[in-house]
Formats: structure tokens, C-alpha cells, sequence
């Protein structure tokens, strides 16, 4: 278990790093409020831990298409581009 969060983190490390941060300096609150919501499972307007945890762990698992329980590089070079190509949807 410990093994995947540690994944989880450097996955979301290398994601919010290289796509989610400059995209929302870029795009503004629309790109924040498209992101908020997608982790704010109840729509409540809060994230709770469970609801972060959640939203990481699903979102690895699309990460790694191969379904090897790793994500290679191409891996989430795929998945920066795809957040890349929803975020510029949303920010219009």
C-alpha cells in the first residue's frame, strides 16, 4: 500500500509540475474550477482527504494503460497531454 501512494505522489508531482500548475496560472478559474470539481466527489464544495485519495488513485490507474501497476514515462506523457487537451477545452 505504501508502495502506490508513493507512486500516486510522484505521479501527481510529475503532473501537477508539468501540466496542472502552468495551465491554471495560464487559464484561470475556470481551469481551477474544472479540477476542484472533478476531486470534489460529493459536491459538497469541500475536498476531503478520502475524496483526494480517491480522485489520485483513479486517476493512476487511467494513467497506466498497460495495467502493469507502474506508470512508464510514455505513460504519463500520454496523460500530460490528454489534461493538456481537456484543460484547453475548458478554459475557452
Amino acid at each position: 500500500m505504501n508502495k502506490a501512494i508513493t507512486s500516486v505522489w510522484v505521479v501527481l508531482g510529475l503532473v501537477c509540475s508539468s501540466v496542472i500548475l502552468p495551465a491554471l496560472a495560464e487559464r484561470g478559474e475556470k481551469a481551477q474550477r474544472f479540477l476542484f470539481n472533478r476531486t470534489d466527489m460529493d459536491g459538497d464544495g469541500f475536498i476531503s482527504e478520502e475524496e483526494f485519495t480517491t480522485s489520485q488513485l483513479e486517476r493512476f490507474k487511467k494513467m497506466d494503460t498497460d495495467k502493469d501497476g507502474k506508470v512508464s514515462f510514455e505513460e504519463n506523457k500520454q496523460a500530460i497531454e490528454k489534461m493538456r487537451e481537456r484543460l484547453e477545452r475548458f478554459s475557452r
